[in-house]
């Protein structure tokens, strides 16, 4: 009985201009839109009839929707420069660990792939606070916090790596005997 035209700023929507169908006298019409932009949008619908028993109904609709943005605030992918994540990842788990060699002390790097392509990333170093990682480490555990923010702006989740690089002391700091003097005394 007639057609809708869904349009955006006064221009139609590719791909939404759908036949309205009717049942016990009700139409209806459907459009699958993505906005580009958060915030409110206007829409308008266009109905023309394509038979003249319909004229009457012709005219149009106009509705205002408020577009926010994906919840989506997880990783699909964590990647490190050197050592091995531990557990392996999986993007429900947010906590991990890993070893690397006391050679590598800068230039280290945590590679996070967003499961949601307008979330942001950004890398701590630390538990807390907002010192940004740069990728040195220090001898001993290294906290590595990666806080991902959905686009809404306001979901978020923390994932941390405590990145151990190992020391390349190898002396001792104190030696005892259970029986007897040691001679001569210890000294580091």
């Amino acid at each position: 009985p007639g057609s809708v035209t869904f349009k955006y700023g006064g221009t139609a929507i590719t791909g939404c201009s759908t036949v309205a169908s009717s049942t016990s006298g009700t139409y209806s019409a459907t459009c699958s839109w993505t906005p580009s932009l958060l915030g409110t949008a206007a829409l308008t619908a266009d109905f023309v009839p394509t038979s003249s028993n319909f004229n009457s109904l012709s005219g149009a609709a106009s509705l205002s929707i408020n577009v926010t943005g994906s919840t989506i605030a997880t990783l699909s992918a964590l990647a490190l420069s050197s050592g091995t994540l531990s557990p392996t990842f999986a993007s429900g788990t947010t906590s991990y660990t890993a070893s690397v060699a006391n050679s590598v002390a800068s230039g280290y790097t945590v590679t996070p792939t967003k499961s949601e392509s307008n979330a942001t990333i950004v890398q701590y170093l630390g538990s807390t606070g907002t010192t940004a990682f740069t990728g040195a480490l220090a001898v001993g555990p290294n906290i590595i916090r990666i806080v991902v923010t959905a686009q809404d702006g306001t979901t978020t989740s923390t994932y941390s790596i405590t990145v151990t690089r190992t020391s390349n002391d190898a002396t001792l700091s104190g030696l005892t005997i259970s029986s007897g003097t040691l001679s001569p005394s210890f000294a580091s």
